[in-house]
């Protein structure tokens, strides 16, 4: 008998210097590093090695902390990239080293549309059921985020508050008492208010469909706001308001409107609620057919076009939650516009850029904004704590 002794020496592994891997993209997205692994010599059986990060020229508690912004309604390709950086931008000017990131979903821009002015080309609710239908590619963003970085935030503007809300009602489900991200920064948010609970209803909107409110559940079910499940999906959530906001107080008409089927240019179907024929809740196309659509399913959850009710037959009986103080003893920690260096005698202060102060007004007036962020979210500065 031969015994075949294997005495051979174990390989060592060396590894080359990094070599940076610039892609051309935005300044806010990470270069790559590419580090070249080496064997000493060939093994016929698996080599395993362990390895950590430690401090160099990238810091703990700064490039491991991750800011995610997530853009509103109306936004073309070229909007969105310049307002990703100058949030960056104003952010790093108030200490901010970490990564930043910008969610680019796929909403509709007025300018899209046929008609003058663009804003008869009703874009808004079809936007909001890209919004809700854009969440689950921004739970899983969320989710590489978390295993990535020590500390994710995520900012949302205007309607992207329903992107941010949708997917953290969906991590909930999954994940009822695990956390997707540290802070949420709601900055003004273009959501329903009572999708977070708040009942304080406005004056004649009795009869309104309010599914954000009160989302009906099938017998057996609890009837119960839109987004109730999803607080244990953020470790801080912040709302920064401001009643006088002017593209809020359009929200309400349209939140209105949506009573008479204001109709988009830019949309292929066309709606209406017909109470005692099917569901009530109708689909119609010239191409594809008519359709009933159903708001839940089986088990009280959102049905299989709950999505589309929501955008286009859903009225909210309670403010946005962009416009109003939510008070003490729930979730959030509201914060005043006003508190932030916004007034409105300023330059757009009592016109649409209002919605948009923090873009829309010159770095040194928002600085006490950028830095509200910093603050909130616990971020690290190089300006101190």
């Amino acid at each position: 008998m031969v015994t075949i002794e294997d005495n051979d020496p174990l390989p060592t592994i060396t590894i080359d210097d990094a070599t940076l891997i610039d892609d051309g993209g935005p300044p806010w997205e990470p270069d790559i590093a590419e580090f070249v692994v080496h064997l000493s010599h060939p093994s016929d059986v698996p080599v395993y090695a362990k390895y950590e990060f430690v401090d160099g020229t990238a810091s703990e508690g700064i490039d491991y902390d991750y800011v995610l912004q997530v853009h509103g309604w109306n936004m073309s390709p070229g909007d969105k990239e310049v307002w990703g950086d100058t949030a960056y931008k104003r952010l790093y000017w108030q200490g901010f080293e970490g990564r930043f990131g910008v969610f680019n979903w796929p909403t509709y821009y007025d300018a899209q549309g046929p008609r003058s002015p663009e804003v008869l080309n009703f874009t808004y609710n079809p936007s909001e059921f890209v919004a809700y239908r854009s969440a689950a590619a921004l739970e899983n963003e969320l989710i590489e985020l978390m295993a990535d970085y020590d500390t994710t935030t995520v900012i949302a503007h205007s309607m992207g508050n329903f992107v941010v809300g949708e997917a953290l009602r969906l991590w909930a489900l999954a994940n009822p008492t695990a956390r997707l991200v540290d802070t949420y920064i709601a900055m003004p948010a273009a959501v329903p208010s009572g999708a977070y609970g708040n009942n304080q209803v406005q004056p004649h909107t009795e009869g309104f469909l309010d599914y954000y409110g009160a989302f009906p559940g099938l017998a057996g079910y609890p009837t119960l706001p839109l987004f109730t499940n999803n607080i244990t999906a953020a470790g801080k959530w912040v709302n920064i308001y401001n009643p006088a906001d002017f593209a809020l107080n359009v929200w309400n008409v349209n939140n209105i409107a949506r009573a008479t089927n204001v109709q988009s240019t830019i949309w292929p179907y066309k709606y209406s609620f017909l109470p005692n024929l099917g569901s009530g809740f109708w689909r119609f196309s010239s191409t594809a057919g008519d359709s009933s659509l159903y708001l839940t399913n089986s088990v009280g959850g959102l049905g299989p076009n709950a999505y589309e009710i929501l955008a286009f037959f859903a009225q909210s009986r309670t403010p946005p939650l962009g416009a109003r103080d939510m008070g003490t003893g729930n979730r959030w920690q509201s914060i005043p516009l006003t508190s932030l260096g916004y007034s409105e005698s300023m330059p757009g202060g009592t016109a649409r850029p209002n919605h948009s102060y923090e873009w829309h007004n010159d770095s040194q007036r928002t600085a006490p904004f950028w830095n509200q962020i910093i603050v909130s979210a616990g971020l690290s500065s190089t300006y101190g704590p």
